[in-house]
């Protein structure tokens, strides 16, 4: 703006001319000097917004443009997430935001699941930048450990969790730099984004992080009220005593699972398990101690079970369990790995004796026994039933016999 003042107007011969052409250069030169602070207001309110500047060119025409097309960016993306229906939509966004609008090519988002790390995506390779052992164990992560950023650059190898491979025999212009930013969500470390680039990216890379992290403050009230309704979701679905799913869940949910074992062809277990003589320790023990026997046989049925099977509180003392993409015929053996597991597991009880209880299992598999689900849990119900009538304490296989189609 200095350089599009004028200065001289000696030249003129005529003073009239002289004095006519002074007002008006001195009315230019106020009127760029407004012109100039106003877009420079502009500008440092546009920063205060979206709490980081734009690449300066020197043109304050030019950079006013780029600060304000910013703004109307992150105010599509802000109004465009708004509505999307879950945090994965998001992440999504995110990821399309990082590889396009701002050309980086190699880049994981990682969410914090309890005391584990689970990978949302990877760009830029087939493996994880980091080993294994984040997605096991969360602290290993120096990001989410702390809480704040973790920059390569600054200190090499900072992070005993990146993989140490990626810069060996390479020079230093090629080798692998990282920098992980920390997302908090409703107080708490729920995210860790990793930017993985080459050493003389370093410039580029140091440059688009205020973006990044401008984009990030937009998503995260819109990421944490996605959550809160994901708990709420979550909570109307799930048995707070056990932690497993409940009968409104599987109405919900068992059309798209069902839809999805048809189309690969693949065969689901039916059980279903009632603890024996439960009404029993509820009149001898009390309701505390009768709770306390649900978590510990629900905790049985967890760990006889792969993380891909489905647990759901049926009602009372009675539990389903979903075998998913098993074997025919496998359900059988599976139901009897439970029934052991509740059988040799001690409880301890709060006047410091202990005590055990069984369970007794009735099968089917669809489509072996039906192709409709509420058939099939009949049918396994039906067997449940041929297991207390024999005694107890046993598994039982549905068999044809035992049920009438007439009847059903």
């Amino acid at each position: 703006f200095e350089e599009a003042k004028i200065r001289d107007v000696g030249m003129l011969e005529n003073n009239e001319l002289i004095d006519e052409a002074g007002k008006l250069v001195i009315f230019f030169n106020k009127m760029v000097d407004i012109l100039h602070n106003a877009l420079n207001s502009i500008h440092q309110k546009a920063f205060i917004l979206i709490g980081y500047d734009v690449m300066n060119s020197g043109n304050t025409i030019k950079d006013t443009d780029k600060i304000v097309t910013e703004l109307a960016n992150i105010y599509k993306f802000k109004k465009t997430i708004e509505k999307d229906r879950s945090k994965e939509d998001i992440y999504e966004r995110l990821r399309l935001i990082l590889e396009h609008y701002m050309s980086l090519d190699k880049f994981s988002l990682y969410e914090v699941n309890y005391d584990k790390m689970k990978l949302i995506f990877a760009n830029g390779t087939d493996k994880l930048w980091c080993k294994d052992d984040i997605l096991k164990d969360n602290s290993c992560c120096r990001a989410y450990r702390t809480g704040a950023d973790v920059d390569s650059d600054e200190f090499p190898n900072v992070c005993k969790c990146f993989i140490k491979e990626y810069n060996e025999f390479q020079k230093q212009e090629d080798s692998l730099e990282y920098y992980c930013i920390p997302i908090y969500l409703n107080g708490h470390v729920h995210n860790v984004l990793q930017i993985v680039y080459e050493h003389y990216m370093k410039d580029f890379v140091q440059m688009m992080i205020p973006y990044i992290k401008g984009y990030l403050d937009e998503a995260i009230p819109v990421m944490e009220s996605k959550l809160l309704m994901e708990k709420l979701k979550e909570q109307s679905i799930k048995d707070q005593l056990t932690g497993f799913y409940n009968r409104r869940y599987i109405e919900e949910a068992i059309d798209p699972i069902l839809s999805n074992a048809k189309r690969k062809g693949e065969t689901i277990g039916i059980l279903i398990l009632d603890i024996d003589h439960f009404k029993e320790v509820n009149d001898t023990y009390g309701h505390d101690v009768g709770d306390l026997i649900l978590k510990s046989v629900a905790q049985a049925i967890k760990e006889s079970i792969r993380e891909s099977d489905i647990p759901i509180r049926f009602g009372g003392e009675e539990f389903l369990v979903l075998l998913t993409n098993i074997k025919p015929g496998e359900s059988e053996n599976i139901a009897e790995k439970i029934r052991k597991n509740v059988e040799n597991k001690a409880i301890s009880l709060p006047n410091k004796t202990t005590l055990k209880k069984t369970i007794s299992i009735g099968v089917s598999e669809i489509p072996t026994d039906t192709d409709k689900f509420w058939q099939a849990v009949k049918f396994a119900d039906v067997a449940l039933y041929k297991a207390k009538e024999s005694g107890r304490n046993k598994v039982v296989r549905y068999q044809k016999d035992m049920w009438q189609e007439e009847e059903y």
